[in-house]
């Protein structure tokens, strides 16, 4: 009997050892199935490289979603981000073969998507990639495997390798390179491996802080706390560093299994002027080009870079003046949608938004979450003070304060318990 040709590309693929894939033939071809659990631990004591870490160590896929919170579909995620050339030739029989791999947990749908698809390179330089886990700016993030563990790797493919995106991904990798932090998600490296730029990172095996919020809904202050006082210390190191990252949110918020939380993306983080010009001065000599940036919003969202619902008023005003209290309210709209379930400025499109935060306070966030202290009710005014000269002045100042509702080890109880 002649094997499904998705045998030869599993084969060609390098996923599974060969003898493996045999033995799996056989047992498919004669209609016994080796069972799941066997598979895995032969897989494991063998040490391969196709180590089931989809199925082992809690590790969770990842998912972004685009603004609207709808979930974007990484099954067809390639590393080259061509689209896909399904293979008319393969039957029903290579699909029953594909799912049978999946179910016996030699490989994942994300692989045998690729293969479905006329794919067989799962390797980028020196790493094996296992699983399309989220989506960015430039294209797909992978999880990957050497030697060394897991890593994740952003990739930008020339077919989206604008000039503008391309120096961003540089850039990004310039920033990146040069500060190490507890809080901070850590670069390995970076290469090209034929048509795709990659940078390597840690892998942070706990998902994000908007998938947290979109499972739990409004969170509890002893887990928000530890979350944001760890990134407002990320914040204030990058602070000191004389960083700005331009784009604090919570799906820049990893966790890890180990409850630690780190800031990731640095795509969008500029350099600032410590001497900055003082702030009632700028917004005064502003005021025209204010009104003149926030009556096109597509004109406003290609001048101010950053994510809408997490932008600073002053932010809106001069983009091209950055400043640490950018970040500090950006953080402060973060913890405000954490602890009451909205934006501060949740109604409208882009514009309605832009005017709502320059002209009006955001609603007292007691309104919507009577458990909130007093405390931290005048924290996030602090923090989303409309004029950066009333507003909180360093992220440090933000990690003291949340300190007081973070006890011992109580977002490591919680991950473990949820």
């Amino acid at each position: 009997m002649e094997p499904p040709k998705l045998y030869h590309y599993v084969k060609a693929s390098g996923l599974v050892q060969p003898e493996l894939l045999d033995e799996f033939l056989q047992k498919f071809e004669s209609g016994v199935l080796l069972p799941a659990e066997i598979i895995v631990t032969q897989l494991v004591d063998r040490k391969h490289l196709q180590h089931p870490a989809h199925l082992s160590y809690g590790i969770r896929r990842l998912t972004e979603t685009v603004e609207d919170d709808k979930p974007l579909d990484s099954s067809d995620a390639s590393l080259d981000g061509e689209t896909a050339n399904h293979d008319r030739n393969l039957t029903m029989l290579d699909r029953r073969f594909a799912e049978e791999l999946v179910r016996s947990g030699l490989l994942n749908d994300w692989q045998t998507q690729q293969l479905l698809n006329g794919r067989t390179k799962f390797t980028l330089g020196d790493y094996w990639i296992f699983d399309a886990i989220g989506y960015g700016g430039y294209g797909h993030v992978f999880l990957g495997y050497d030697e060394r563990g897991y890593v994740a790797l952003k990739v930008l493919p020339l077919a989206r390798a604008t000039p503008e995106l391309t120096k961003r991904f540089l850039h990004e990798i310039e920033i990146q390179k040069n500060f190490v932090h507890p809080n901070l998600v850590r670069y390995f490296g970076s290469g090209r491996d034929g048509n795709v730029h990659y940078m390597v990172h840690e892998f942070i095996d706990g998902g994000d802080l908007r998938e947290l919020f979109m499972k739990e809904g409004i969170l509890p202050i002893e887990i928000v706390a530890p979350i944001l006082g760890q990134i407002a210390r990320g914040i204030h190191y990058l602070h000191e560093n004389s960083i700005i990252h331009r784009d604090i949110k919570p799906a820049n918020v990893l966790l890890s299994s180990e409850g630690k939380a780190k800031l990731t993306d640095m795509g969008l983080a500029v350099p600032f002027e410590r001497n900055f010009k003082d702030p009632m001065v700028r917004i005064f000599e502003e005021s025209n080009l204010l009104e003149r940036q926030i009556d096109s919003a597509s004109k406003a969202t290609e001048r101010v870079a950053g994510t809408v619902d997490y932008i600073a008023p002053d932010q809106i005003r001069n983009p091209s003046e950055p400043t640490p209290g950018w970040d500090i309210y950006s953080l402060g709209c973060t913890l405000y949608q954490m602890l009451t379930g909205s934006l501060p400025y949740p109604n409208g499109d882009v514009k309605q938004k832009f005017r709502d935060r320059i002209n009006f306070d955001p609603k007292d966030p007691r309104i919507f979450n009577q458990a909130i202290p007093f405390d931290l009710v005048d924290l996030l005014r602090g923090m989303l003070a409309r004029e950066p000269y009333e507003r909180i002045t360093t992220a440090k100042e933000v990690a003291d304060r949340l300190e007081v509702w973070a006890p011992p080890d109580g977002l490591l109880a919680y991950l473990e318990f949820t």
